[in-house]
């Protein structure tokens, strides 16, 4: 049957999905597409937008069958959080990896500020105190840099999963719609059987 124009959108009412048709009306027409975001596209008679793109206070049910209808102007402004999210690559480069290591990472070695012996005096003590707190904090700084890489990884994932979720409220909202079809349908049958 029909598909949805919205951009990287593969729901279908195969799948379950309602369709509704761009508006006739010049103005709506316009704000549905730019809300839309396709370049260079205009809508034919069989363009569709699906429920999924519309606000619930967009529609209006109907008590006889509850179905969804839409408003009249109604606007579809649920888009951005259909886009197909972006891959950044994770990969490190060689060079960041082996400015991981550090020379104490091992058990048999110590850090420089251990390696004082007591003859050497106060004077050395104080500038590998510096030296010491120097790489501790460039150690700090590359924990923050990764965990800044992590940190867009987790907002991608969590944007394509808040998709996903929206997708199933909406296929669940569905059959649950054809559901109570049916327990109507079922009923008439059981009062004409009588």
């Amino acid at each position: 049957m029909g598909c949805c124009s919205a951009p990287n959108c593969k729901n279908r009412t195969e799948k379950g999905f309602k369709m509704y048709r761009f508006p006739t009306d010049s103005t709506l027409k316009r704000i549905w597409l730019r809300n839309c975001r396709r370049a260079n596209w205009m809508p034919t008679t069989s363009s569709r937008l699906c429920q999924v793109h519309f606000d619930n206070s967009q529609f209006k049910t109907r008590r006889t069958n509850s179905l969804k209808k839409l408003i009249s102007g109604a606007i579809p402004t649920i888009f951005n959080k259909y886009s197909k999210p972006k891959r950044q690559s994770l990969k490190r480069s060689i060079d960041d990896k082996n400015s991981c290591l550090i020379d104490h990472d091992h058990q048999y070695s110590k850090p420089e500020k251990e390696a004082v012996t007591e003859t050497e005096g106060n004077e050395h003590s104080s500038t590998l105190d510096i030296k010491y707190d120097i790489i501790a904090e460039q150690s700090e700084t590359k924990d923050t840099q990764e965990d800044c890489v992590n940190c867009s990884a987790l907002k991608l994932q969590n944007m394509h999963l808040q998709w996903e979720v929206s997708i199933l409220k909406a296929k669940l909202e569905n059959m649950s719609e054809n559901f109570h079809k049916f327990l109507h349908v079922e009923a008439q049958v059981k009062a004409l059987s009588r």
